[in-house]
């Protein structure tokens, strides 16, 4: 988006074409950043206004950048918003010209991959009976089986070789430690 002295506003507003092609559509707008042109007016205040509608369904205004050449060419923005409220981008103050950066989502909003299906009990019977066996069978089997265990592996041998390798590590430091004896000469 670019305001500017002739393009002062622009609204964002998620075009709904029909509902079966919007169904389970969900859109987002991510802003990033406010930078302001190279031909901005130096000392001249460029403020950006956004009008979005807030959660209670009242008009929300707010300041989201205050730009100045030579002082505050850019700011960085972390504003989320959601396609269904929408926004509109008002140069308030300045000439401009200001980019407004961000990422537009569109993401589905099944909650079930399109290769899932959801199961009802009926159809869970039903695949049940086709392989033969019901939920009281099933139990029985997993009763009448008992588990295999296996050794645990004793604690105290992994101690004393983690022991004996850190004696080891200590001698050998205590051998570089050591000075070399011997005649010195100044």
């Amino acid at each position: 988006v670019v305001l500017n002295a002739e393009k002062r506003s622009v609204q964002w507003v998620v075009n709904k074409i029909s509902d079966e092609e919007n169904a389970g559509i969900i859109h987002t707008l991510f802003l990033k950043s406010a930078v302001l042109g190279g031909n901005a007016q130096p000392g001249e205040p460029n403020v950006v206004v956004l009008h979005s509608v807030g959660d209670d369904g009242k008009l929300q205004k707010g300041a989201i950048a205050h730009l100045m050449r030579g002082q505050n060419p850019m700011t960085p923005l972390d504003i989320t918003i959601p396609g269904k409220l929408g926004a509109t981008f008002i140069l308030s103050e300045g000439s401009g010209p200001v980019t407004i950066a961000g990422n537009h989502l569109v993401a589905e909003d099944d909650l079930l991959d399109d290769t899932q299906e959801e199961c009802t009990e009926g159809e869970e019977e039903k695949i049940e009976n086709e392989l033969g066996q019901s939920d009281e069978e099933s139990e029985e089997e997993t009763k009448g089986k008992k588990s295999a265990k296996r050794k645990a592996t004793p604690k105290t041998v992994k101690q004393k070789q983690k022991a004996k390798m850190d004696v080891e590590d200590d001698d050998q430091s205590e051998e570089e430690e050591e000075p070399k004896k011997g005649k010195v000469s100044f």
